[in-house]
């Protein structure tokens, strides 16, 4: 996941998907990994990827601050700014 996050942070984001993806394989109920996969996907304009795996992470998940802020990201660039004022 730290690699993942420093690659997106260099703006590396298939190389860092790569990473992110790799650690969700691992752990494919982990908030963090889901987010990090999630947000990654929208930096690289796949949208409904984004929306089906945080959808998914919504139904099984209570709270959680990174799916809260990777939601918030994903419906603010989607337009939906009232489901991300919500979200955050």
């Amino acid at each position: 996941m730290t690699l993942a996050s420093a690659l997106v942070s260099r703006h590396q984001f298939r190389e860092g998907l790569s990473h992110a993806q790799s650690a969700l394989d691992i752990e494919p109920g982990n908030p963090a990994a889901i987010a990090q996969v999630a947000s990654t996907d929208v930096e690289l304009g796949r949208y409904d990827d984004a929306n089906r795996l945080l959808r998914a992470a919504r139904a099984d998940t209570v709270t959680n601050v990174a799916l809260d802020t990777a939601s918030a990201r994903y419906d603010e660039l989607t337009g939906n700014l009232a489901a991300a004022r919500r979200s955050i």
